[in-house]
This record gives structure tokens, sequence and C-alpha cells, in this order.
């Protein structure tokens, strides 16, 4: 992540960020990015990743879904809180299931991202944007699913949980339980409390009871 938190602001600079290691510079280049700065400033992020400055690494799902959304011309922009990948999500629902598939790469227990960006990078000009964001999250979401799976066979756990934003995304969440319980696992994902950084803040209320609570008892 270039610049930070920039990159949630102007998901392009997630962009240049995935694919610099696989698309060379001129070619990446080449992209008509829609940076506030404007071309010059698609050079200095591509010199900063290059040279490692204010360069924060992130495994972030919600990052990888807006770099999408930006590839695809849906959400340049964010200017609310998860923007770039709501837009993805509302996108793929008009999407064709059929049409075409992205192909999820793991290697050392390592789900490529910046793969699957590439390969829709690849596409982009030969389908329709709703069958490629369709395509990108169902990749996505076997992705996850495959890594989990083979994660929980490893140490023998019967259980998968899903958490997190992009658990909010109906059409990831419900890929990824239909892949864990075809492999034989149990799913489960959140009920009563949000996915997201509200069951965080929960969370971070109900440990700080209990350290409390332990306080008092000493």
């Amino acid at each position: 992540m270039a610049g930070g938190d920039l990159c949630s602001y102007y998901p392009e600079r997630m962009i240049l960020g995935m694919l610099k290691d696989v698309v060379g510079s001129e070619e990446l280049l080449s992209i008509p990015f829609d940076l506030k700065h404007g071309p010059k400033e698609a050079k200095m992020v591509l010199e900063q990743l290059n040279k490692n400055i204010n360069v924060i690494m992130s495994s972030s799902s919600g990052r990888v879904l807006d770099a999408a959304a930006a590839l695809l011309g849906i959400c340049k922009h964010r200017t609310y809180q998860g923007e770039p990948s709501m837009k993805l999500e509302s996108t793929a629902k008009a999407g064709d299931r059929a049409s075409f598939e992205l192909h999820p790469l793991i290697s050392d227990n390592i789900f490529d991202t910046s793969s699957l960006l590439y390969e829709l990078y690849e596409l982009k000009n030969d389908h329709n944007v709703a069958d490629l964001a369709y395509a990108y999250e169902d990749a996505f979401a076997k992705g996850v699913a495959q890594l989990a799976i083979r994660t929980a066979k490893k140490n023998r756990i019967d259980i998968i949980g899903l958490t997190g934003g992009v658990a909010y995304n109906e059409h990831i969440a419900c890929r990824i339980k239909d892949e864990v319980k075809e492999a034989g696992f149990e799913f489960i994902c959140h009920n009563r409390v949000p996915c997201g950084d509200a069951g965080v803040s929960l969370g971070q209320a109900l440990v700080a009871s209990l350290k409390k609570e332990e306080e008092k008892e000493e």
C-alpha cells in the first residue's frame, strides 16, 4: 500500500502495488489512471514502491476488492466507507455465472491475489464489466475457501469460520460457504455480532470488561 491509507481513498494505487511485479512499468503506466494529481502521480507511486518509501504490506481483502473495482472503472475514488467494494458487489449481481471463470492461484499457503488481478487485467477488454466483476468475486471466494480448507485439513480442524468486512458481501460469503461445506467441513459466520469493525469494537469492549473483572478479583 503505497502511501498507506491513501490506497483506501484512491484504489488505483493498489493496482500499481499489486501489478508492479507482474506487468512492466511501461505497460502499467499506459493504463488510464484517474489519480488526484494525474499521470505524474502514477509514476511517483511506482517510484515509491520500487524504493519502498512509506509502503505498507497489507493482507486486507477490502483493498484487493477495491483494486478490482478501480481496474474495471466501477469506482476509482472512495467517497464513503467501503464504496469501491460495495459497488463491485452491486455490479457483480448482474453478472453471468456461466460466462467464464478466473483461476485463483495458491502457492506455499499464500493466495496470490496479484495473479488474480492480473488475470482480470488481461481479460477486461474481452467481457462486459458485470461478468468480470462476478468472475473476480467468485475466484476470490474460491481462493479464500481453498486456503482455509488446506489449513483446516493440515491442522485437523472440523469447523471453518468467516469474519471481517468481506463477509458482508453475500456472493463471496455464499461461495465460500458452498466450497467449505462441499469439502466436508462445518461452516460458521456471524449471526448476532457484525462481521466488520463493529464486531471488533464489541470484542475489544468484552476483553476490557473481563480484564476489569480480573483486576477486581485480585
